[in-house]
């Protein structure tokens, strides 16, 4: 006699999920370089090999990326060659800030 209404077969989509973790971005700016310890500074310069980063950025993710971006911002940054106190020497050579 009457039948029921059915329910719609569903409809299969694949859906493409990763199942892996997501990956971490890590933005290194010479900044961040900066803000560090002196302790964290000298291990980044004594650094050699793959084992002593990998040991590095254990403690400070995306060290090695941070090191690379001060040393460059570092190399471009131009660097005075006389000192400001040179040239106040030079205009007052008895000023008391000269006779140290």
């Amino acid at each position: 006699m009457f039948t029921r209404p059915r329910a719609p077969a569903p409809v299969h989509t694949a859906v493409h999920r990763h199942t892996t973790r997501a990956t971490r971005v890590v933005i290194a700016r010479s900044t961040a370089y900066d803000a560090l310890s002196g302790y964290q500074k000298n291990r980044m310069q004594n650094a050699r090999t793959d084992a002593d980063w990998a040991a590095i950025e254990k403690d400070v993710p995306g060290a090695r990326a941070m090191y690379a971006s001060a040393q460059r911002a570092r190399a471009t940054t131009p660097t005075t060659t006389k000192d400001p106190m040179d040239a106040l020497c030079d205009a007052d050579p008895g000023a008391i800030e000269c006779k140290a």
